[in-house]
């Protein structure tokens, strides 16, 4: 889902999650992870974030919203 890569200071978290890159619970809360971890690496001055496939992220996953996820 998150794929970090350290390239010293730099950190690069690519978003891979389906087609899109939809924000769903489950991404949401594996990007709060990502960036607590990046900002008690004393080594990380700066975190990009970027997405994979056609396009970064299409926004909230309004299909899982009307299901209730």
């Amino acid at each position: 889902m998150l794929y970090r890569a350290d390239r010293s200071p730099v950190a690069v978290l690519r978003i891979d999650h389906g087609k899109v890159n939809a924000l769903d619970a489950d991404l949401a809360t594996a990007l709060t992870q990502e960036v607590a971890v990046a900002e008690e690496d004393a080594s990380c001055k700066a975190l990009v974030l970027t997405g994979v496939g056609p396009a970064f992220s299409a926004g909230v996953d309004l299909f899982k919203m009307l299901d209730g996820g």
